[in-house]
């Protein structure tokens, strides 16, 4: 399945893939001018992005 549009506080918005309830592609898209890291978490690990307007990352399970 797959989900979007989802917006965080911390200014990203962000787009999910999965497959049975796994992680295929997250995507993050900064919506902010100033630079911010933020924390990802998936199945208890986290990963530190950085992200500011216009910049996106792809994430999959094998990066964290």
């Amino acid at each position: 399945g797959m989900v979007s549009g989802l917006c965080t506080r911390a200014g990203a918005t962000v787009a999910i893939n999965f497959r049975e309830g796994r992680l295929e592609k997250a995507e993050l898209k900064g919506t902010r001018p100033q630079e911010r890291e933020m924390t990802v978490c998936y199945k208890g690990r986290k990963k530190k992005v950085i992200l500011k307007e216009g910049m996106s990352v792809s994430l999959t399970e094998a990066d964290f």
